[in-house]
This record gives structure tokens, sequence and C-alpha cells, in this order.
């Protein structure tokens, strides 16, 4: 009966060594699988910080370039408000405004869309050069 014994307690030690190594191999597969699910997690928020710094840059960029152009602008019918103020007592009323409104003003229709997205101070320093100056030069 030992013998019997002996070889059933061999036995269940097989059982449990196999065991062992299956929940060994079972906790190893699942540790891979999480590294693997972080690594993947990592890329994805890295991305999304790459696109996100991107998008950021574009933005600025078109700031400076609208904001370029905006002060471009301002400061290209400013001279030509001087030329105009220079030249108002040579020209008639009439003649005076029609230059003022073919070469001045256009400067700030041609795309107000652009201006839409300005600042309040920079909108005013327009609407300045725009109506105060100007009308200043016609009247």
């Amino acid at each position: 009966m030992s013998v019997v014994v002996v070889r059933v307690a061999a036995a269940a030690v097989v059982v449990l060594a196999a065991a062992a190594a299956a929940v060994a191999v079972a906790v190893v597969v699942v540790v891979r699988v999480i590294v693997v699910i972080v690594v993947v997690v990592v890329v994805v928020v890295v991305v999304v910080v790459v696109v996100v710094v991107v998008v950021v840059v574009v933005v600025v960029v078109v700031v400076v370039v609208i904001q370029g152009a905006y002060f471009k602008n301002c400061n290209k019918a400013g001279w030509q408000l001087n030329a105009l103020s220079r030249q108002s007592h040579i020209l008639s009323s009439q003649a005076t405004i029609t230059v003022a409104r073919s070469f001045i003003v256009s400067n700030f229709n041609f795309c107000p869309t652009v201006w839409h997205h300005c600042s309040i101070s920079d909108t005013k320093k327009m609407e300045k050069v725009h109506q105060e100056r100007a009308s200043r030069f016609v009247y």
C-alpha cells in the first residue's frame, strides 16, 4: 500500500508542477499583453501630443501671417492717405472721394474675413485709418 501512496503522491506532485508551470506561463502572457497595451497607449499619447503641437504651430503661423498682412495694409493705407492729403487741394471733392474709395478703402474691403480675426485694438487702428483720417482729407 505504501507504494501506491507514493505513486499517487508523485502523480499529485507532477500535476501540481504542471499546474504551476501553466500558471507561470499564463502570468507571463498576461504581463506581455499588459506591456503591449501600455506601449500602444504611450505611442497614441505621443502621437496626439505631436498632432496638437503641430496644430498649435500652424495656428500661430497663420495668426502671424494675418497680423503681418494687417500691419502691411494699414501702413499702405496710411501712405496712400498721406499722398492723398498732399494732393487734396488740387483735386475736387468728388475726385478726392473717388480716389479715397478706390485706393484706400479697397485695402480693407478686399478680404474682410481676415480682418474679422484681428484684436479689438487692431480693429480700432484700422477704423481710425480707414474712417477718421480718410474723411478728414476728403471733406
